[in-house]
């Protein structure tokens, strides 16, 4: 007769064989019962709701696909006009996840976060975005981070910038689609979750 399986083989066994539901998040367009304006009190709010799954960077993808971006004031060539916005793509500073706006070095369209965003627009899918509390746009939030529905990319360039060490930057001009609800800055009722996704009016 076997031994017994110890403890820790059998949880572990056990886990393997559950079957894993898609993850909130990774596709295109709307997050299930993540209405537009839902606000959020922070980035590990934005994650676990499935809107935004990076906590750090601008731009949410994974596997080529390119889901969702930020905008909190993290580039200075960074242009919110509400419904059109003019977005700086990722890399050009020592760390990604610095505070600074500056720029130190040419941005690659080969990586990773900026590949996706390029495809997105080939492929004309859209793009969820968030705006923060740190934008100092009129269309941002006062605090937190608020989904504001979807845009499409629909123009992709190369801009230099105006100093003198004319740094390369992907640029994105985006646009917000019209068969959805209103943006937020034209309604009153906005829905916050706080607490990890936890929903509250």
């Amino acid at each position: 007769m076997s031994p017994p399986m110890p403890l820790k083989k059998q949880q572990a066994l056990s886990q393997s064989k559950k079957i894993k539901g898609p993850t909130p998040g990774y596709k295109h367009g709307h997050v299930a019962g993540i209405p537009v304006g839902t606000t959020f009190s922070s980035r590990k709010d934005c994650n676990a709701s499935g809107v935004h799954k990076a906590t750090c960077q601008g731009i949410f993808h994974k596997d080529r696909n390119a889901y969702a971006i930020c905008l909190n004031g993290e580039y200075e060539n960074d242009v919110d006009d509400g419904l059109r916005i003019s977005y700086t793509g990722a890399g050009g500073k020592t760390n990604n996840f610095e505070t600074k706006k500056g720029i130190c070095t040419d941005q690659d369209w080969k990586t990773a976060p900026n590949r996706a965003l390029l495809r997105a627009h080939q492929e004309r899918k859209p793009i969820r975005v968030i705006r923060g509390y740190k934008l100092g746009s009129i269309y941002a939030p006062r605090k937190g981070y608020r989904y504001d529905g979807l845009y499409r990319i629909y123009k992709v360039y190369t801009k230099v910038t105006d100093d003198e060490n004319r740094y390369r930057l992907c640029m994105y001009e985006l646009q917000r689609l019209s068969n959805q609800p209103p943006p937020p800055w034209e309604t009153k009722s906005i829905p916050h979750r706080g607490n990890n996704g936890q929903s509250s009016m």
